[in-house]
């Protein structure tokens, strides 16, 4: 695989399942930034920018807020 399609691929979620999946393990696990771009095969700062992204779609298209446990330690 030549190294320009390598980078491509870490840029992008392929297919509206991989941004699925990648949105609702966020919600559910909170994975690190790190961990995240481990098990989608991106960068720290791409995972941040595809959670910024995805997130409020999925707000939308439940027509609520996709909130976060607030856990007080």
């Amino acid at each position: 695989m030549p190294f320009t399609q390598i980078i491509l691929q870490s840029l992008y979620l392929p297919t509206p399942l991989d941004k699925l999946l990648f949105i609702l393990l966020y919600l559910k696990c909170y994975p690190t930034y790190d961990l995240q771009g481990l098990l989608f095969g991106l960068d720290r700062t791409r995972v941040c920018r595809w959670v910024k992204i995805l997130l409020p779609v999925l707000e939308m298209t439940l027509g609520r807020e996709a909130l976060l446990n607030n856990l007080t330690v």
